[in-house]
């Protein structure tokens, strides 16, 4: 448990420090991650955006419009549905998501390799802690944070 917490806490501390991903512009976890979110799925809409990165609307809201003001991605409708938004990155936008993408498969080169010499049982035990680390979040975030 306190290795747990301990990753939560350098986690947390991690979100709040702004990087350039090569384009001069400083961006927040948040804001990379969106792109990344984006950069794999071109043409997602907010609503599938939010469900896929586990945020509320609103906050994938903040960070479009936030993303959209620094030209890295761009809103579009489709001419078949004009009431959904869609996003798609723009020039900056796809740069910083290749040097993330460049910067993260450098990072998780050694976490792989460990993972492949895993048995199966092992990933699967793995797998197993982590979605109910998941369901442990997701009761307290709705239960308002008490532990009751």
């Amino acid at each position: 448990m306190n290795t747990y917490i301990r990753i939560i806490n350098k986690h947390i501390a991690n979100q709040k420090i702004p990087k350039d991903y090569g384009i001069g512009i400083l961006l927040h976890p948040s804001e990379i991650h969106t792109i990344a979110m984006i950069g794999l799925n071109p043409g997602i809409n907010c609503m599938k955006l939010s469900k896929k990165m586990g945020v509320t609307r609103g906050a994938t809201s903040q960070i479009v419009n936030r993303l959209e003001k620094k030209n890295l991605i761009s809103k579009y409708k489709k001419e078949d549905n004009k009431k959904e938004v869609y996003l798609k990155l723009e020039e900056l936008g796809l740069i910083a998501y290749q040097n993330q993408k460049t910067i993260g498969d450098k990072f998780y080169k050694d976490l792989y390799k460990k993972v492949e010499g895993a048995s199966q049982n092992e990933i699967e035990f793995l797998e197993n802690i982590f979605k109910e680390l998941e369901y442990f979040v997701d009761m307290r975030m709705n239960n308002g944070g008490n532990d009751d």
